[in-house]
């Protein structure tokens, strides 16, 4: 939850909340945005809640006869948990691509998450992705 700038453009965001908007855009992972509608999170509380969600029903479905799980989500949880595979620090810059529609996969070995294959957009038609995702090569 983004409290206060849910809604709102970048230019919105530096004008009315400049204090904030700066430390989201250094990636202040405990700065709490200004509460709107609902209270915000924090990035350090959304990874960990993020994070938390996806190990639960990782046990949960630990040794299942199949041995998959198959999770569809939106491009915040994707960056928690390729962070929480290779352990890059939620303050850190995004240094790996989050391709709409693309197949991300990891493996749980019951303790943690490791990374197998990002961003595989391979079965994506080139008409079918947007100007961002044409230009990120599928990995």
């Amino acid at each position: 939850c983004y409290g206060g700038f849910e809604g709102m453009m970048y230019e919105e965001l530096a004008e009315r909340f400049p204090e904030a908007f700066a430390q989201w855009r250094s990636r202040d992972p405990h700065a709490r945005f200004p509460a709107g509608e609902r209270e915000a999170e924090t990035l350090m509380e959304f990874h960990r809640r993020s994070v938390d969600a996806v190990t639960g029903l990782a046990r949960r479905h630990q040794g299942c006869e199949e041995g998959k799980l198959v999770i569809v989500t939106h491009g915040g949880v994707l960056d928690c948990l390729y962070r929480e595979a290779t352990d890059l620090p939620v303050e850190a810059a995004r240094d790996f691509g989050i391709v709409n529609a693309a197949i991300n996969r990891l493996r749980w070995d019951g303790e943690r998450f490791h990374l197998l294959q990002w961003a595989d957009a391979a079965h994506l038609e080139a008409a079918g992705l947007d100007e961002i995702d044409r230009s990120h090569p599928a990995a």
